[in-house]
């Protein structure tokens, strides 16, 4: 890996580029629907070159081969606001860090315009999953497409895929009553087909972020989760130690 790149560049920046070559494979063999293929090879001259270099604190932003700006610290009002302006093909950000509703139309989103949907809690997951066909659903009811922010490829059980990265906008809900002070911002990836068929939508770690949570020993597999540790103890259940065992094997 290291003796087919340039010499002079950090191994950080030789593991991107063994990832962003294995990007270009995967969107060379399929059909580059956002048009993003022009942005991997332009990011990888820029790092071979020693123009970019990588900071993972800082992102910059691509649109049809060209650096449109950064490095730069992000701010979610930029993002948006350069993938109205570039986007939504041909858009890329390099670097994004950032752990359902669509951002894009914020100021008029409403119940009508979100969706609620049951995922699997999946603490392993880096990144919340969604598929194909919430990503047509969730653009459908909101009449814009949702920020696409570039490809990657995700290491599963069944081996490394390819993925679409977008961003959405996420809140608990109970009742169609908000269980946050505010929606959050996430980074998606969007895998091909629908749940059931392609598996389960994941959270992610991003849960864990803005809330306390925690566990039973009561073998419900329920999380409790609140913005204030003193009142969740003070109601937790009493836990059930004597159903606390392991689930039996299937």
């Amino acid at each position: 890996m290291i003796k087919s790149e340039p010499r002079g560049l950090s191994w950080a920046v030789v593991q991107l580029l063994d990832c962003l070559k294995k990007l270009e494979r995967g969107l060379e063999a399929d059909q580059d629907e956002d048009e993003n293929l022009p942005n991997v090879k332009a990011i990888m001259a820029a790092y071979r070159s020693g123009k970019l270099n990588w900071n993972g604190t800082s992102v910059t932003y691509w649109s049809n081969g060209e650096l449109i700006t950064g490095p730069q610290k992000l701010e979610m009002k930029d993002l948006y606001a350069l993938s109205a302006k570039h986007g939504p093909k041909g858009f890329w950000v390099a670097g994004i860090m950032i752990a359902i509703r669509n951002p894009i139309t914020q100021a008029t989103n409403t119940m009508a315009t979100t969706i609620t949907f049951d995922f699997l809690e999946d603490t392993g997951s880096s990144s919340m999953r969604i598929f194909s066909e919430d990503k047509k659903n969730i653009e459908r009811l909101s009449g814009a497409k949702l920020p696409v922010i570039g490809h990657a490829l995700k290491q599963t059980a069944a081996g490394q895929v390819h993925v679409q990265n977008v961003v959405l906008q996420a809140m608990i809900m109970k009742n169609q009553q908000n269980l946050l002070p505010y929606w959050v911002d996430i980074k998606a990836a969007v895998t091909p087909g629908a749940k059931g068929l392609s598996g389960d939508r994941l959270t992610g770690v991003w849960i864990h972020h803005p809330l306390f949570v925690l566990s039973m020993p009561d073998n419900t597999q329920r999380k409790h989760i609140g913005t204030n540790i003193n009142e969740m103890m003070l109601n937790l259940p009493l836990p059930d130690h004597r159903n606390a065992v392991p689930p039996s094997f299937y």
